[in-house]
């Protein structure tokens, strides 16, 4: 019903998980590239599932028949998405691209449910209302948010939401005019970063997060 694939796994190959039909979970690591081709295929209890930002390239009929599959992000890094790929998911009806458009391959969101596809507003390559035939439509790409800080017994933790597998910057100032790195590059794999800083005396400090430009 749920596995959780090693570091050490770098491909999904073919058909590896194809017909598991109890399979609701599964925890894809950084390290995969690529999911091949039925690698999911008529997994139909999978409802969801989070593709790592560092896979390029999703085979033909991948996930195919994911009846229960109601929506999908696909990451910036991926670059090719093969035909038939998400076909026959009768639930999937949002998917979200966090890059510019890959490379198409045929009917690969047909024969489900009304799929509408969103992508954001720096992003290249999308048309609306349409694209490759499918509904689409623009979205602003969120701003980073700090949603809590807490004060530790040397220093402070400090989250923020972001993207996966974007670069941030964390900044404070003592006056909201004048503000100073706290830390730079900071690169996300998820949508929640948490922060420890344990040093220098923060507590009469401002502090917002940066999106840094790539």
């Amino acid at each position: 019903t749920s596995i959780v694939i090693p570091y050490s796994v770098t491909t999904i190959g073919s058909s590896a998980f194809a017909n598991c039909t109890g399979l609701s979970s599964i925890t894809i690591p950084n390290s995969v590239t690529s999911i091949g081709e039925q690698a999911f295929y008529n997994c139909t209890s999978l409802s969801s599932i989070k593709i790592p930002d560092s896979v390029s390239s999703i085979g033909e009929y991948a996930f195919s028949i994911c009846s229960s599959l109601t929506s999908i992000t696909i990451p910036d890094s991926v670059t090719s998405i093969r035909s038939y790929a998400f076909a026959f998911c009768a639930s999937l009806t949002s998917v979200t691209f966090e890059g510019d458009a890959p490379t198409f391959g045929t009917a690969v969101f047909q024969y489900g449910n009304s799929v509408t596809v969103y992508y954001y507003d720096d992003a290249t390559g999308f048309t609306s209302p349409t694209w490759q035939g499918i509904q689409s439509e623009v979205i602003s790409r969120p701003t980073p948010l700090i949603v809590h800080i807490q004060k530790q017994e040397v220093g402070f933790k400090l989250w923020f939401n972001a993207t996966n597998g974007q670069s941030y910057r964390i900044e404070y100032s003592t006056n909201l005019e004048d503000w100073f790195t706290l830390e730079d590059n900071i690169l996300t794999s998820s949508d929640l970063i948490e922060r420890l800083y344990s040093t220098g005396d923060y507590s009469q400090r401002f502090f917002q997060v940066v999106l840094i430009d790539q």
